[in-house]
């Protein structure tokens, strides 16, 4: 039963990768490729989360779809960092 709904799941990620724009779904790629870099470079962001939103929209604007998933990584590390920092206290 796991394993049909965790297929189902890779499914829908699949279509939902197909409707991106080509440079999108090229950045998909790249992250998936290169995600212990990834992963790296996002763990400690030093900026704000309302500089990370500019900057987003800014990668929106250019369509620079790596730029924008290295923030929206960069975001969820943060959020992810924030979550756990209240947690302990």
């Amino acid at each position: 039963m796991m394993e049909n709904s965790k297929n189902e799941y890779l499914v829908k990620i699949e279509e939902a990768i197909k409707e991106l724009p080509n440079k999108a779904q090229n950045a998909i790629y790249w992250i998936i490729t290169h995600f212990e870099f990834v992963e790296e470079m996002c763990k400690n962001p030093e900026m704000t989360n309302e500089e990370i939103e500019k900057y987003k929209e800014e990668a929106k604007a250019k369509e620079d779809y790596i730029m924008l998933a290295l923030l929206c990584a960069a975001q969820t590390y943060k959020e992810n960092s924030n979550e756990t920092t209240e947690q302990e206290n």
